[in-house]
């Protein structure tokens, strides 16, 4: 009786590590890239019907440029936050003087959106967008217990299902600063970058979904160089 009790034990582990290998191996990838290019959509589960659609663009040097509009019915809101490498500002839908680029602004908003996507990050503190001496992934955004879900279908992709949790320190409306968020995630098979995640966070009886779909991400392509020019005054 003691074999099959083993024997689950021992595969729960093997799915726990492979897991955990396929998310670092993606974020590994995004984190070492030159330059990402992502093209997302994201749906609001407390927002029915509400749908943002944008890109993230990120170069060395410290450029990078998250654009999104959210249509919610008449009302069209933007956001648009651009870095030429030595100052960033925040265009409609945001308002900000332009400030100083930290130095290690790419490095967090790469890690973070390997851990996070693009949007939970906007929310957390520290974060790519907080003016802290130093960042550590780790400080912001927490991964942990990793589990192996069913290998699927997006289309015409085939993907790997990895969940875990996400511990975010600073969450907005947080009472303790802290918030464990699940996430899923879907990964390419053939390339092993995310194809799709989502994000749900409970807080009372309420549960709040948020899903990101990579409709195009490309790592190491060639970018505009004007894409990270700061809006003229």
């Amino acid at each position: 009786m003691l074999f099959p009790l083993a024997t689950v034990v021992l595969l729960h582990a093997m799915q726990t590590v492979i897991a955990e290998h396929l998310f670092r191996h993606m974020e590994a990838q995004l984190v070492a890239a030159k330059t990402i290019e992502c093209r997302f959509e994201a749906t609001f589960q407390a927002r029915p019907g509400s749908k943002s659609e944008g890109s993230l663009l990120v170069a060395e040097g410290n450029k990078s440029r998250l654009e999104m509009a959210d249509d919610r019915g008449e009302v069209v809101a933007f956001i648009d936050i651009v870095s030429d490498g030595k100052k960033i500002t925040t265009g409609a839908g945001v308002t900000g003087r332009p400030r100083d680029v930290l130095k290690w602004q790419n490095e967090a908003i790469q890690a973070s959106f390997a851990r996070a996507g693009v949007l939970v990050p906007l929310f957390a503190r520290p974060g790519p967008y907080k003016d802290t001496k130093d960042f550590k992934v780790a400080d912001a955004l927490l991964a942990t217990d990793f589990r192996l879900g069913a290998r699927t279908k997006l289309g015409a992709q085939e993907a790997q299902v990895v969940q875990y949790k996400l511990v975010v320190h600073g969450l907005e409306r947080a009472e303790d600063k802290q918030r464990r968020l699940e996430v899923t995630l879907w990964l390419d098979v053939q390339t092993g970058l995310p194809l799709k995640r989502v994000v749900v966070a409970k807080e009372d009886d309420m549960e709040y979904k948020m899903t990101e779909t990579y409709m195009k991400l490309t790592l190491g392509g060639k970018i505009d160089p004007k894409k990270f020019e700061l809006p003229k005054e």
